[in-house]
């Protein structure tokens, strides 16, 4: 999920330790599904809920028009591009031709930002306010937003053909970031 290392002990079988596990899960449920597995008391305490990000859009039923707009081709081309192009970014090994991470750095303004939805995001979580019932989830969420920073700073970089590792991640990014990470929120 976030490159943290992990070791798995099943009592049935051999241990398995994760250096740098990264892993994306992309799912359409139901909104019926999200529900049940929110009961699941199995998965909320072993945190596994709290790893993922859910958006449920407001239903558009009774609404349509039946009238698909298509996406126009030059979004299609310069998404398909921008994708492409982030994933043929050189991976960097070390010494031993083991695959090293490139790091990225946040602008002053970007961690001043970041820094006070992080706060706020705490403050929500004492008893009485917003997410005082869900600190597995809102614990995790500052590390979700400074993930879709670095998603949305890679991708502009690559657009602007430049290194995102070699420019600081600005302000105007995080600030991207943290709205959508607010109507995920």
């Amino acid at each position: 999920h976030a490159g943290s290392p992990v070791r798995v002990d099943r009592g049935s079988r051999e241990s398995i330790d994760l250096a740098r596990p990264c892993l994306t899960v992309c799912v359409s449920p139901q909104p019926s599904v999200l529900e049940d597995i929110g009961q699941r008391k199995d998965f909320v305490g072993r945190g596994l809920l709290a790893r993922f990000l859910v958006a449920v859009p407001q239903s558009r039923l009774g609404y349509r028009s039946h009238r698909p707009q298509p996406i126009p081709r030059d979004v299609s081309e310069r998404w398909n591009g921008t994708v492409q192009r982030m994933l043929a970014i050189e991976q960097r090994t070390n010494e031993f031709g083991k695959p090293e991470p490139q790091t990225l750095y946040l602008s002053p303004e970007a961690y001043r930002l970041w820094k006070s939805e992080q706060l706020a995001t705490e403050r929500d979580m004492r008893p009485g306010n917003t997410w005082a019932n869900q600190t597995a989830w809102a614990s995790k969420y500052p590390g979700a937003v400074l993930r879709i920073a670095g998603v949305l700073h890679v991708a502009l970089c690559v657009d602007q053909s430049s290194n995102p590792a070699a420019e600081d991640v600005p302000g105007d990014t995080m600030k991207a970031a943290i709205q959508l990470g607010r109507k995920i929120k």
